[in-house]
């Protein structure tokens, strides 16, 4: 890869800027492409493909305990430490090569936003001034960096104090939430979505299913690894089964047969049910995005397909992008906690008032 290929010639001739920013698509590989340049940067037998993997310090870079590797990841609590996570963090890291945000929340069992809070920034800047333990480069990782929030510029000021032997190698999947300032202040690596190559070799190791269903999977994920394997999941497959059971309730208009499918829907947990939201946004664009041009293919399963043409033909468009607007709202909803049974209630309402007017053709 390109990119690889000039981080080390970078690093092999002494020319790595003292902060780096990685960003790329959530569910990617660009949290997998910060760490090869860290993996690159400690190592102590660098092979010309990349880290040797065998010494020392790489055997520690791969088990997060590097004592000159500062790790900062999202927390849930504005008193938590990044030192209280690592423990936790190593074992969601243990066999997980792809993941987002929603999968460590999940992992944490946080009932709260992501943050990357005062403490963690004070201990940054407590420690940035210190030499490494072991006398070679000493390395912040930070991933997650969009959530510094009200910290960015406490760490702006980091940043515009550069020291030797001290590098910042953060990561982002929203580089548009980011203090231009910091932006201005580091060398960036864009990360593109992974091609359908190495994706179908990568689930064809893990064994995720049938090379048939992997590409379908990877034409309906478009470059996100973590949704494809999802797709590929039993989980995916009752997403679906769930989203297309809704529309028959709903264009039923039976009263107990939509209270029955919301009674259902309710015993799916807080982030079940985010992700199954997550889906049903997608169902829905996708579905639009098919209706408004003729040569587009809908990232959608075969049944899918079928539903979503049903649906063009039975409501407006206009009433779906409102629709759209519902379902972020109890996205955001979930977030605080909302109560899923009343969600569900007054989301297959939202989809009965979709066929309550005259079927339309668009």
């Amino acid at each position: 890869m390109k990119t690889r290929s000039r981080i080390r010639e970078m690093i092999d001739n002494g020319r790595m800027p003292h902060a780096v920013l990685y960003s790329g698509q959530e569910g990617g590989h660009v949290l997998l492409e910060a760490h090869y340049m860290l993996g690159y940067l400690m190592c102590d037998n660098r092979q010309e493909s990349g880290p040797c993997m065998d010494c020392r310090q790489c055997r520690r870079v791969v088990k997060w305990m590097h004592p000159d590797v500062n790790l900062v990841v999202p927390t849930f609590d504005s008193k938590q430490k990044s030192e209280d996570v690592i423990k936790p963090w190593r074992e969601f890291t243990t066999d997980r090569d792809f993941f987002t945000y929603d999968d460590w929340s999940a992992f944490m069992d946080a009932g709260k936003n992501p943050n990357i809070n005062r403490e963690q920034t004070r201990a940054v800047m407590n420690s940035y001034h210190l030499k490494p333990y072991e006398g070679a480069n000493k390395v912040f990782f930070i991933w997650g960096i969009e959530f510094l929030g009200k910290e960015s510029n406490r760490f702006l000021k980091i940043l515009e104090e550069p020291t030797d032997q001290t590098y910042f190698i953060l990561v982002t999947h929203d580089k548009q939430a980011l203090l231009p300032t910091i932006i201005s202040r580091v060398q960036q690596f864009d990360i593109g979505r992974p091609d359908d190559f190495m994706m179908e070799a990568y689930a064809m190791e893990k064994q995720w299913g049938s090379k048939e269903e992997i590409r379908q999977a990877i034409f309906l994920a478009d470059g996100h690894i973590v949704e494809m394997k999802g797709i590929l999941s039993e989980q995916g497959q009752q997403y679906s089964s769930s989203l297309l059971s809704m529309l028959k309730a709903a264009y039923s208009k039976n009263g107990l047969v939509m209270m029955q499918w919301a009674e259902k829907a309710a015993q799916m947990p807080h982030r079940e049910y985010q992700y199954f939201i997550h889906y049903q946004l997608h169902f829905i664009r996708e579905s639009l995005a098919g209706a408004l041009q003729n040569s587009y293919q809908k990232r959608l399963l075969p049944k899918e397909q079928k539903a979503a043409d049903w649906l063009l033909n039975n409501v407006r468009q206009s009433d779906l992008i409102k629709l759209v607007q519902y379902l972020d709202t109890y996205s955001r909803a979930l977030v605080q906690n909302a109560n899923v049974k009343i969600l569900s209630s007054k989301m297959i309402l939202d989809y009965k008032r979709l066929f309550d007017r005259t079927t339309y053709r668009t």
